[in-house]
């Protein structure tokens, strides 16, 4: 019932990297829909529920983090749109140190939570929220210093003009 939208969905995505093929769609969901069968007959359905919680262990911090900072960035730069939307130029920008780390603590607060916190916690609060909650707000919490550090660094600042005028006076 999912295999002709989940075919059509990874075309699309395929699509924003290289051009479209005529024939690809039918072909791709003949093969997938093959692969998938076969799957099914090896009993691929009795590790689903197993597979789609790991998945939110992962999905959902990384989920948050980029929601966080979509919506941080947006609001930063409310005025110029523009700036938000630009392509990202070098290591720095395309690759945030400080969401990875805000992603990967998420993930592990996510899936090794039963082994974190006290028994009885996580049967209150599902520990794939609880993780990407955590995710979220350190990663809102590094975006709120790194964007209001330049109020803490003092300003550049040069020797008055009658003060290196007194030092030359000095030295002559």
């Amino acid at each position: 019932m999912n295999l002709y939208p989940s075919t059509v969905d990874l075309l699309v995505a395929l699509n924003t990297v290289r051009k479209p093929r005529r024939w690809e769609q039918p072909a791709a969901t003949i093969v997938l829909g093959v692969l998938g069968t076969l799957l099914a007959q090896a009993g691929i359905l009795s590790h689903a529920q197993t597979f789609v919680t790991d998945a939110g262990f992962i999905l959902g911090p990384f989920a948050f983090v980029m929601l966080v900072d979509w919506l941080w960035g947006r609001m930063r730069d409310k005025r110029d749109p523009a700036t938000y939307f630009r392509t990202p130029a070098g290591f720095s920008e395309h690759w945030k140190v400080a969401a990875i780390i805000s992603f990967f603590i998420g993930f592990v607060v996510s899936f090794w939570g039963t082994s974190i916190f006290p028994a009885g916690f996580y049967d209150y609060v599902p520990l794939a929220v609880l993780g990407s909650l955590v995710a979220a707000i350190l990663y809102l919490a590094y975006a709120l210093v790194r964007d209001h550090s330049h109020l803490a660094r003092p300003a550049d600042v040069r020797p008055a003009a009658p003060a290196r005028e007194a030092v030359a006076q000095r030295r002559s």
